[in-house]
């Protein structure tokens, strides 16, 4: 009786340009499908965080009340009576409409986007000192001396979560389908 035999071969390259095309979006070679979630992700994050930002400098969420003094300071001045938005170029920083804003961070790393605050502008009233909006942003995000904690880069809500993953789902699929 003869040997019956089946050869069933697998074309693995359309999986290999998948692998590819990740791989190269995943270590910033590319600017494909991947990558550009990644920069959809860091215009997600400002919106969440500038949104959360207006809503706490008005006294909500986790941010301790300005003191009575310091809100009649702010008064004499004719300064915005918020928190962390004296002047407002920090908050400025995070301008959803504007990438390149001085101050923000949005930064291609492998496997990644870093987002915050970086660079050295300075922060133009802190009185000679040559303090940067990153300086004061860590500062206000890990507290100091007389100056409360005011986490200013925090993870994303569940809502801009679900959008982000979304977001990567989709890329997913168009670079399956290239």
């Amino acid at each position: 009786m003869p040997n019956l035999k089946l050869t069933v071969n697998v074309n693995l390259s359309g999986l290999r340009k998948f692998r590819e095309t990740l791989e190269g979006d995943l270590r910033r070679k590319e600017n494909g499908p991947i990558r550009e979630a990644l920069h959809t992700w860091a215009v997600l994050i400002t919106r969440f965080l500038t949104a959360r930002w207006r809503q706490y400098s008005r006294g909500a969420g986790d941010w301790r009340p300005l003191k009575a003094a310091t809100l009649a300071q702010k008064r004499r001045k004719g300064l915005l009576p918020f928190i962390l938005r004296a002047f407002d170029e920090t908050f400025q920083a995070f301008a959803p409409e504007i990438a390149k804003k001085p101050g923000r961070l949005t930064e291609d790393i492998p496997f990644g986007i870093r987002f915050g605050f970086g660079g050295g502008m300075a922060y133009p009233h802190s009185h000679g000192k040559g303090i940067t909006l990153k300086e004061i942003a860590e500062i206000h995000q890990g507290g100091l001396g007389n100056v409360p904690v005011r986490k200013i880069i925090v993870p994303p809500d569940t809502t801009t979560r679900a959008q982000m993953r979304e977001v990567m789902n989709q890329a997913v699929r168009e670079a399956a389908h290239q």
